[in-house]
Formats: C-alpha cells, sequence, structure tokens
C-alpha cells in the first residue's frame, strides 16, 4: 500500500512538474495543437519500461501481457477500441484524463466534469468545440 501510495504521488507531482494536469493542455493535445502531454507521457512511459526491465532481468518482478477485451462485436479488440474511444471522449468533454483528476484537485483547478451533464442538449456544441478544428469564418465583401 506504501509503495503505491508512492508511486501515485511521484506521478501527480511528474504532472505538476510537467504542466500538463491543465485541462487546456489535454483538450490541445486531442485537437492534435500541442504536444507538450504525450511528450511528456512518452518520457514517463519509457523510463518506466527501462525500470520494468530492468526489476525483471534482475529478478524482482515479472510481469504478464494482458489478453485483449473481446465483447464479440467486430473483432478480437473490440473491447479495447470501444474503451477507449470513450474514455477519448470523457476526457475531451472533461477536460481531465483519470490520471490528471488528483493532481487538479490538489494544485486547485477548478474541475468541470459535470458541466455536459448540465446541459444535454448543448453537447454537440462541446464536442465541436473541443475535438473539431475551428474553420475560418468567411467575411462577405461588398459589391
Amino acid at each position: 500500500m506504501a509503495t503505491t501510495a508512492l508511486s501515485g504521488v511521484a506521478f501527480g507531482a511528474g504532472l505538476a512538474a510537467a504542466g500538463v494536469y491543465h485541462p487546456a493542455v489535454i483538450t490541445s493535445q486531442l485537437k492534435f495543437e500541442n504536444w507538450h502531454m504525450i511528450q511528456a507521457f512518452l518520457a514517463a512511459a519509457a523510463s518506466s519500461g527501462i525500470a520494468v526491465l530492468l526489476l525483471d532481468r534482475l529478478g524482482y518482478y515479472h510481469s504478464k501481457p494482458r489478453s485483449a477485451s473481446r465483447l464479440g462485436l467486430f473483432g478480437p479488440y473490440d473491447g479495447n477500441i470501444l474503451g477507449g474511444a470513450l474514455q477519448g471522449l470523457g476526457m475531451a468533454l472533461a477536460g481531465a484524463c483519470p490520471g490528471t483528476v488528483i493532481p487538479q484537485a490538489a494544485v486547485g483547478v477548478p474541475l468541470r466534469p459535470l458541466r455536459p451533464l448540465r446541459h444535454p442538449h448543448r453537447w454537440h456544441r462541446l464536442v465541436r468545440l473541443h475535438l473539431l478544428p475551428r474553420r475560418p469564418r468567411r467575411v462577405s465583401r461588398p459589391r
């Protein structure tokens, strides 16, 4: 339990130090405008991978690959695809991912996970605002 808490605190501190806990950073990553979040997560994944490999080689830890999540809808990885799509949609609407919620609360970022639920008739505007690229406005010229 202490090891889990310590690794969680280290993860949250890393997110705060990298500045990827802010909702604007998360939504801009999902719109492919700012690559700071993915760079931080790839660096963390690489260092974690090296640590796990080292622990495995030294005989302290042996990891087993997980099997695919099958729902029986359209292929062997349909559960993984559907789950990833739902998580991405939730991240876009909330401006947070599961790993950033606690660091956001710790540094005082106002969370907005219930905002889309207050106005369900405006969901299309939220999706368009957060996910779709903005089109330039056409200015009509007088003739």
